[in-house]
């Protein structure tokens, strides 16, 4: 997967297994991508990523209503999309996205506190929704 759009000011470190996306001035919060293959390969459906979001936040321990889960498609794939406000001593803001196709999972986050959650939303959306499989 690539990113399409190319967000101005942010910059990317990759790691072994996270790519992690940030504004070096002035961020308030970092995106990370990581990615997966999917074994055996199955058709991507929304059941399947809204599955694939539950199950993640129940790893967590997160309290996920089905409603809080929103769908969209990224690159004719299946995203499955969610908020959560972590309150367990250190409050954090959680932005989580699940993108599903065949063969393929990416899955990214975005992590800042819960009061600056509004400050690079669109941005981050912007580069989340411009992934494409390669």
């Amino acid at each position: 997967m690539v990113l399409a759009s190319d967000a101005e000011g942010w910059t990317y470190e990759n790691g072994p297994e996270i790519v992690s996306i940030f504004r070096e001035q002035g961020g308030v919060g970092a995106l990370q991508l990581s990615f997966a293959r999917r074994r055996p390969p199955e058709a991507p459906t929304p059941e399947a990523v809204t599955t694939i979001a539950k199950s993640y936040a129940t790893q967590r321990g997160w309290r996920l209503r089905d409603e809080a889960i929103r769908l969209r498609t990224i690159d004719n794939s299946p995203c499955a999309e969610f908020d959560y406000v972590q309150s367990n001593g250190e409050n954090s803001y959680w932005q989580v996205w699940h993108v599903l196709d065949a063969a393929r999972l990416a899955f990214a986050t975005y992590l800042c506190e819960p009061a600056d959650a509004k400050i690079e939303q669109s941005e981050r959306e912007t580069i989340v929704t411009s992934l494409k499989w390669l």
